[in-house]
């Protein structure tokens, strides 16, 4: 039990430094993390003129 509840605050506190640091360099992700995903995963599959099945 006390090493799971160790566990947890560790990366909690990790995920806030995390968090932290985004924030400072004003998060490209934060804003719409899907839609990017979604072109950088069209541009991704698509090496050969976007023909691909």
């Amino acid at each position: 039990m006390e090493e799971a509840k160790r566990l947890a605050e560790q990366i909690r506190a990790e995920e806030e430094a995390v968090l932290k640091k985004n924030e400072g360099v004003k998060t490209k992700t934060s804003s719409k993390p899907a839609e990017s995903d979604k072109k950088n995963q069209r541009r991704r599959s698509s090496p050969n003129g976007g023909t691909s099945p």
